[in-house]
């Protein structure tokens, strides 16, 4: 399968911002961007015109950073651990799961306020099921009640619905749903109750939760093994990502900085903006849905938030080539065609201009400069694993 330089270096520059700038969720009351300020989506354009020359290489970074001690960096990389909360967030989350199973989920007693239910359901819009309003999976769909998770009137109509029963609920789409052609139209969900999940977990269900598990605590036990196990093995898969992540805060935390260029600023928010806004299209999304969905914001917190994140990328990358410049690690034009080349090859392009279709040059010598930086920082790193 091909894949472009410009996916390469947004997975690597938007990983590298997120990584060492942190991604902390919040939610707030949704609001429009200021573009003008921040250079997203409409403000993209007018950036991309304005850091078209910038050039990192060629950029006085001398200037505005000072170089502290970077060789043999003293590092320290925390193992993962499982703590007991890990631990009851698994079992809640499999039994928000299960109701739908046999011998697990309440089938005694109506719905309330607060419950997760397991349903299927089939909408129709005079007398026609309409798309994206059916599931009569086997699986079905887990709801919380009172989440608002569905249009209004849905969950509040499965209040009092006994599992196993039937619901027929009447409801009207609001005037303002984001699929335009069901708004406003009233419809009607046939749904099938098929059980509530349990709110705790009891000795009797744990055998069908794990056949080798006769008790709580041994239930509890296998799933702290089993999450150990998880964390160890992802730990290590990561940990040249974890050694990475380290050395770049690191980097940044020991430098002194006189101020970070707006101009360079400009142009990792506009690097970023674009990155992310091909990261939230491959799901399907628009920038604004992805960071609801995937930061708890509105695109005015986002945005500001991305602000942040382009002012610590021009802060790394000054750094980086600080030390390129003096440690000769930059790269030179002989072997940025090779590399080129040699990545247009193994992809399958005709060229090294189909390759680099939404990208430069100049952006892969950036990405090619940073990846010798790195390694020659982890050549002299003192690291320590706890």
């Amino acid at each position: 399968m091909k894949k472009k330089i410009a996916i390469l270096l947004m997975t690597a520059m938007t990983a590298a911002a997120i990584s060492a700038c942190g991604s902390d969720k919040g939610t707030t009351e949704e609001g429009q961007t200021q573009a003008a300020e921040t250079g997203t989506e409409a403000g993209t354009e007018s950036a991309d015109a304005n850091t078209e020359e910038i050039v990192l290489k060629d950029f006085d970074v001398d200037s505005y950073v000072t170089l502290n001690e970077y060789k043999a960096m003293a590092v320290t990389i925390k193992k993962p651990t499982v703590e007991d909360a890990d631990v009851d967030a698994y079992i809640a989350d499999v039994l928000s799961k299960s109701g739908n199973v046999e011998g697990i989920a309440v089938m005694d007693r109506a719905v309330e306020e607060g419950d997760t239910v397991n349903i299927n359901y089939v909408g129709t819009l005079d007398g026609v099921a309409f798309e994206g309003g059916t599931d009569d999976s086997e699986s079905g769909t887990n709801l919380g009640i009172g989440s608002g998770a569905f249009i209004e009137g849905f969950e509040e109509g499965l209040i009092g619905a006994m599992p196993g029963e039937k619901a027929e609920l009447n409801l009207t789409f609001p005037e303002n749903y984001q699929n335009t052609e069901m708004a406003g139209k009233e419809v009607v969900f046939t749904v099938d109750v098929n059980g509530i999940a349990p709110a705790a977990l009891t000795e009797e269900m744990v055998p069908l939760l794990n056949e080798e598990s006769a008790t709580i605590e041994e239930y509890r036990q296998f799933v702290l093994d089993t999450l150990t196990e998880e964390a160890q093995a992802s730990f290590d898969n990561s940990y040249d990502n974890y050694v990475e992540d380290a050395l770049i805060q690191k980097l940044v935390e020991e430098c002194s900085y006189s101020e970070v260029p707006a101009e360079l600023t400009t142009k990792y928010n506009a690097n970023l903006t674009t990155n992310l806004t091909a990261t939230a299209s491959m799901y399907g999304l628009d920038l604004e849905t992805y960071a609801t969905y995937m930061y708890g914001m509105d695109l005015e917190s986002f945005t500001a938030v991305v602000a942040g994140w382009a002012e610590q990328s021009a802060q790394q990358a000054m750094a980086f080539q600080a030390i390129a410049n003096k440690e000769n690690l930059n790269i030179s034009d002989e072997t940025l065609e090779e590399e080129l080349q040699a990545y247009a090859e193994s992809y399958g392009y005709e060229s090294v201009e189909d390759a680099l279709v939404g990208s430069s040059k100049e952006d892969y010598r950036e990405y090619l400069m940073f990846n010798s930086v790195l390694e020659y920082l982890k050549e002299s790193a003192q690291i320590t694993v706890e």
